[in-house]
């Protein structure tokens, strides 16, 4: 009889332990879920991507440049020397005020948009091709964001429905194992219902 009690309570004390590691693992999986769906972190996870996107763009430039490094040099020095040369012959406040002139004149922004006409449809293109690329950054974002999303939620509703059915079984062991006591102490010992277990 009190070998069957020791036993039973060897077996509620193992339950009880594996009750209280299932409770902890599942806490710490919540716990990690939620780091990984708060916004801090997706945020993290953003800037990184748009960081590491705009660093291989840049170095693409960086690699266009130094496989025709003379284009390069060509068009930099086509724009620099004569800027370079018109703005040490004139003084700033010279500069300043025909500039306020020539963009008074009808004839003036005429032939300067004639002129850079070229140059800004360039830019323009320069421009939406790197709005383009993106917003079609912003729909990898977001659809990356709405998976992961997708995958914390299925994996927290995964290990809900887990313990839950771990817990269930785990009850009914123990139901079963004092059920089993009281049987097998009545046939030894004769002792009524209740009388066994509470002796």
């Amino acid at each position: 009889m009190e070998e069957l009690r020791r036993e039973s309570e060897r077996s509620r004390a193992e339950l009880a332990a594996t009750v209280d590691r299932l409770k902890e693992q599942v806490s710490e999986t919540a716990e990690d879920i939620r780091h990984k769906v708060s916004p801090q972190h997706i945020k993290s996870e953003v800037s990184d991507y748009v960081t590491h996107t705009t660093k291989s763009w840049v170095d693409g430039l960086k690699q266009q440049v130094m496989d025709n490094p003379m284009r390069s040099v060509a068009a930099g020095t086509a724009v620099a020397v004569p800027l370079l040369r018109l703005a040490r012959g004139v003084p700033l406040p010279l500069l300043m005020i025909g500039a306020g002139l020539a963009l008074t004149s009808k004839t003036v922004r005429d032939r300067a948009a004639e002129v850079s006409g070229p140059a800004m449809d360039k830019a323009n293109e320069v421009f939406e091709d790197m709005a383009d690329r993106a917003r079609a950054m912003q729909g990898d974002l977001r659809d990356q964001l709405s998976s992961a999303r997708n995958q914390a939620a299925s994996m927290a509703d995964e290990a809900q429905d887990s313990t839950a059915g771990l817990a269930a079984d785990l009850r009914a062991r123990a139901s079963r194992g004092r059920r089993d006591d009281w049987r097998e102490a009545q046939e030894r010992g004769g002792c009524g219902e209740g009388q066994c277990l509470r002796s």
